[in-house]
């Protein structure tokens, strides 16, 4: 009964460790450009576009000022909306397979991808 009641608050502990609440990143304030001008739509496009490509996610423009962005890595697939101004940028979650999505709680492993999503897209709107 002991080894039971053992196994089973391991196994809890486990599942509550593994799930966290899904990162959004919202109306993420633009970075200052290298050249220290405003740039066009189009460029930020284009440096969205290739920081999550360069990263391994399948990058897509899907209507104006959006972007889908699709990671698989092994069994896990994670996919997120992108939208985006001249001053701001937001990174969404829109669907996952293989990551536990429950109740706005999801494996770990899908923050840490989005995470350098928005690390690599910072980068490179700052590199502008």
């Amino acid at each position: 009964m002991k080894y039971s009641l053992l196994v089973l608050s391991s196994i809890i502990l486990c599942l509550s460790a593994c799930s966290v609440p899904v990162a959004n990143y919202s109306n993420v304030i633009m970075p200052q450009t290298v050249s220290q001008t405003i740039p066009s739509s189009d460029s930020i496009e284009n440096a969205i576009l290739s920081a999550g490509t360069e990263i391994g996610w399948t990058m897509q423009k899907t209507a104006p000022n959006t972007i889908t962005g699709t990671i698989t890595i092994d069994d896990k697939t994670a996919t997120v909306f992108i939208t985006y101004t001249s001053q701001t940028y937001t990174i969404l979650y829109q669907d996952s397979q293989g990551l536990n999505y429950n109740n706005n709680t999801i494996n770990k492993t899908y923050n840490l991808w989005v995470k350098n999503l928005d690390n690599a897209i910072y980068n490179s709107l700052h590199a502008l």
